[in-house]
């Protein structure tokens, strides 16, 4: 039996693709690399269509990975949660970390992501042990980021499409 594996995320293809450019070229500076192939990219642009051709399959193969959610935080904040779990045996402790397993069982995969919402960044990142604990070597794209870390539980808490 094949296993499947997950796609790299566009972010995670870039990084490795830079870091093969840097190795390649013994270049450090990111910033000029990261001109210096655009200046030399739009020039084969201009005068070979068939790099035009491949520039634009992997263009539409990385729209493709790029991921879109149909509820963000600022959507989410007027939805009516709706509780379809029955959590009446877990104790309740509003002092400690956010829970977003609690959450998943109390709301389903369907409103996690707007529960979730509804929580500052700080209260968000107490969640993440429970998660990156039941998740070992995953992390959240950022930490600094309330939508990164709100992507990063759905996903590993109610699961992929969420």
């Amino acid at each position: 039996m094949a296993t499947m594996v997950k796609p790299r995320t566009a972010q995670q293809r870039a990084v490795a693709a830079t870091r093969q450019l840097r190795e390649a070229t013994g270049l450090d500076d990111l910033k000029l690399l990261s001109t210096a192939v655009a200046e030399l990219a739009a020039e084969e642009a201009a005068r070979n269509p068939a790099y035009v051709s491949r520039l634009q399959a992997v263009y539409q193969e990385l729209v493709s990975l790029h991921s879109t959610r149909p509820i963000r935080a600022q959507e989410a904040s007027g939805v009516k949660l709706v509780p379809i779990g029955n959590v009446a045996h877990q104790a309740i402790d509003p002092h400690a970390p956010l829970d977003p397993y609690y959450l998943y069982d109390l709301y389903g995969p369907e409103q996690l992501r707007a529960a979730l919402s509804r929580y500052t960044l700080a209260r968000l990142k107490e969640g993440l042990p429970a998660v990156e604990q039941r998740n070992a070597g995953t992390k959240p794209a950022s930490r600094a980021r309330k939508d990164a870390i709100i992507d990063y539980i759905v996903e590993h808490v109610a699961g992929p499409g969420y």
